[in-house]
């Protein structure tokens, strides 16, 4: 379905670039792709997780760690799909234009692509609330990036689906590898001065309440 989708898009992008700008631009969206920009996602989970350290709320840290871990493997994506495929702005050329351009590229949408990734950690771990709040937000965040000519609609819809795919896999993963009772985390030796590793071996609270 999503290779359909983005074949589709692919091929229609020039004429809805061309549909764009024959009416009139929605001026108020386009402070909404903000939403989506490095600096203010990655600023704005620095102060999530410091406020959730401050305040000793372990659920506010969680989300916060996998809403960083989630944006760090989601902006080496889009980093290296903008390598790799190098598409030129909409506008620049047609669908089989690819490959081309001497720089970062549009394809895929950082800004959509982060927005997304957002989205669906907050959806995951949150439930309907925060997914009735955040994916609408998310999708303005993407039409506000076609609508300003900043991208083709199918560079939009690449960078919400890679963002949904890795916000959803990063949380799953996070939620299994809670749920391990054993796990081996990284120490250091301050004493030796080395490394190594240490085996924590996590006992239920239920067990360890029969245990007494």
């Amino acid at each position: 379905m999503f290779g359909a989708g983005l074949a589709g898009l692919i091929l229609l992008d020039q004429e809805i670039y061309l549909a764009n700008r024959k009416k009139d631009r929605l001026e108020s969206i386009h402070k909404v792709e903000q939403l989506g920009g490095f600096y203010q996602t990655h600023l704005s989970l620095l102060a999530l997780y410091g406020s959730g350290r401050l305040a000793h709320h372990e659920p506010t840290i969680e989300t916060s760690k996998a809403l960083m871990e989630s944006l760090l493997f989601t902006d080496l994506f889009v980093s290296a799909g903008k390598k790799v495929f190098g598409r030129d702005e909409p506008g620049q050329g047609r669908a089989g234009d690819w490959f081309k351009y001497e720089g970062t590229g549009r394809f895929p949408s950082g800004h959509a692509a982060r927005a997304f990734t957002l989205a669906t950690v907050l959806a995951e771990r949150h439930g309907k609330v925060a997914a009735w709040i955040s994916y609408p937000l998310a999708t303005l965040v993407g039409l506000s990036l076609i609508d300003s000519d900043e991208h083709a609609a199918s560079d939009a819809f690449a960078g919400a689906a890679l963002g949904y795919v890795v916000g959803r896999a990063v949380v799953r993963r996070r939620q299994q590898r809670s749920r391990s009772r054993v796990r081996l985390e990284p120490v250091v030796l301050h004493q030796d001065g080395g490394v190594g590793v240490m085996v924590r071996i996590v006992i239920p609270q239920t067990s360890a309440r029969r245990g007494r």
